[in-house]
């Protein structure tokens, strides 16, 4: 079962891509987003004000390590300064990264489903 499950794991976490989402017409307030692939989950609290992100937080990280959660805090920390999803993640990229990017996609309304 181990072989088939890492096998399904990798074929779901390649295909992952995360659309940007014009956050302009995105509401005031803060957004709750969450994704989850097998056992990797990433939920978060997006803050929004005047159609401009402001603010991204983990609520769940499940049990992505203490430097995973640094790399990531710093991809959201560009995803507020370019206001944009569409970072470069690309080199030493991570399931945990992607999920990430994928929970906060959610909270703006970008994700249709897993």
């Amino acid at each position: 079962i181990g072989g088939l499950y890492a096998w399904r794991f990798n074929e779901v976490a390649g295909e992952l891509s995360i659309k940007d989402v014009d956050v302009s017409g995105v509401a005031s307030g803060v957004h709750a987003g969450a994704y989850e692939v097998f056992h990797v989950k990433a939920a978060v609290d997006v803050e929004v004000e005047g159609g401009r992100i402001v603010s991204i937080a983990f609520t769940d990280s499940g049990r992505m390590s203490d430097e995973t959660l640094q790399e990531i805090g710093e991809i959201f920390d560009e995803v507020i300064s370019s206001q944009s999803l569409d970072v470069d993640i690309t080199s030493g990229a991570t399931v945990s990264k992607k999920v990430s990017l994928k929970a906060v996609e959610e909270a703006l309304g970008g994700v249709e489903g897993p």
